[in-house]
């Protein structure tokens, strides 16, 4: 079954479509032109933040020795308070154990096990040595 219609019908139609799609388009850049200028009006209010919130640079960690992360299954006292000490100083600046843990490549247990004993690596704070 197919529908024979004239041609200025057709026109029609097309030119009613066309004038919708038109409608549309102009909605859709008045949108886009409401959205840049917020974007340009923020671009403003960023340059005039107070020095205080601003941010300088960001937290770049320095490089860790590559043999402490060798050493990280070394089990031998000298190792472990060399390790500890540098989780230590990661610690008091600000970083979280679960952070320590994935740049030493461990668990994050290791870092709560040497917060819990205060950072103090040895036979005096673990497991007595058996003789």
């Amino acid at each position: 079954m197919s529908i024979d219609i004239s041609d200025e019908t057709y026109r029609a139609v097309l030119t009613h479509r066309m004038t919708e799609v038109e409608k549309r388009m102009q909605m859709i850049e008045e949108v886009v032109q409401k959205i840049s200028q917020s974007i340009e009006a923020q671009k403003g209010l960023l340059v005039h933040l107070p020095a205080e919130l601003k941010i300088e640079h960001a937290d770049v960690p320095e490089p860790i020795d590559p043999k402490l992360l060798e050493a990280k299954s070394c089990r031998d006292k000298d190792s472990v308070k060399e390790r500890w000490s540098e989780w230590k100083k990661l610690y008091l600046q600000g970083w979280t154990m679960q952070r320590i843990a994935r740049r030493f490549r461990c668990d994050h247990t290791a870092v709560c096990y040497a917060k819990k004993n205060n950072w103090d690596a040895g036979w005096a704070t673990g497991r007595k040595r058996k003789r």
